[in-house]
C-alpha cells in the first residue's frame, strides 16, 4: 500500500531536513505514527498524501509513484483514494452536517459522477451516531460530534487509505478514546489501511503497530 524509500524533505529556509530511508505499510494495517514535536510527523503524512513532494526519495502509494505526478493529478489521486482527518477537524460553518460529510463530492469533479447520494451520507451518519443529526449546523455540535463528522467526511468516498493527524489533540481523554475507538472501527468496516500521527502514547495499544519517525529516521530501513 504504502512504500517509502530514500525520502528527503526540507522546508524553503528550514534547518531542519526529514529523512525517511524506508518505510513500508501494508494495506489494512492500522498504523500510529510518534516522534517528539518538530520531527516531522505531518510533514510524512502530507508526503503520503501528495500535499508535498519530496527533493529526493520515493512515494508510492497503491502502486503510484505520487512526485510523479502534477499537482492536479495528485489533487485528483487524493480526492479518489484518500481521506484526511485533521486535528481541528476543517468543517465549514455554513454547511449543515450532511453536507460537510458529504463535501468531496461537491468540490471534486471526479467523485461527483460516482456520488452515492443522501442514503449512503445517512448510513455512515448512523454509524457515527449522528443519523438524528444530520441537518443541524455544525456550530451546534460539540467537539467530540464534530470529530464525528470529519472521520465521517474522511470514509464517504470509501478511500483505500485514511491518514489522521492527531485526531483526539483537540478533545479532552475521554472523548478522545471513544474518536479513536470510532476511527479505527470505521477504517474496519470501510477496509481502509489508516496511519495516524498522535502524540498520545496511552492510545498506541489500540493499533496494529507504531512507527517512531526519529528513531527510524536514524536506524535505516523499517
Amino acid at each position: 500500500m504504502i512504500r517509502l524509500e530514500q525520502v528527503r524533505f526540507r522546508y524553503d529556509e528550514s534547518p531542519y531536513e526529514l529523512r525517511v530511508p524506508a518505510l513500508a505499510i501494508e494495506a489494512g494495517e492500522k498504523v500510529a505514527i510518534v516522534a517528539p514535536s518538530g520531527a516531522g510527523k505531518t510533514t510524512l503524512l502530507h508526503l503520503i498524501a501528495g500535499i508535498l513532494v519530496p527533493q529526493a526519495g520515493s512515494v508510492r502509494v497503491n502502486g503510484i509513484e505520487l512526485s510523479a505526478l502534477g499537482d492536479a493529478a495528485r489533487r485528483d489521486f487524493r480526492c479518489e483514494h484518500v481521506g484526511l482527518v485533521f486535528q481541528t477537524f476543517e468543517l465549514l460553518e455554513y454547511l449543515d452536517v450532511a453536507e460537510n460529510i458529504r463535501l468531496p463530492y461537491l468540490v471534486n469533479r471526479r467523485l461527483r459522477a460516482k456520488d452515492p447520494g443522501e442514503a449512503a451520507v445517512r448510513e455512515l451518519a448512523a454509524q457515527a451516531g449522528l443519523g438524528e443529526k444530520l441537518r443541524r449546523g455544525v456550530e451546534r455540535l460539540s467537539q467530540g460530534e464534530r470529530q464525528r463528522v470529519a472521520l465521517c467526511r474522511a470514509l464517504i468516498a470509501r478511500p483505500a487509505l485514511l491518514l489522521a493527524d492527531e485526531p483526539t489533540g483537540s478533545l479532552d481523554p475521554a472523548t478522545g478514546r471513544v474518536a479513536l475507538d470510532l476511527l479505527l472501527e470505521l477504517a474496519r468496516v470501510h477496509r481502509s489501511t489508516l496511519v495516524a500521527v498522535t502524540h498520545d502514547r496511552g492510545l498506541l495499544g489500540a493499533f496494529d503497530r507504531t512507527v517512531d519517525l526519529a528513531e527510524l529516521s536514524a536506524r535505516g530501513p523499517a
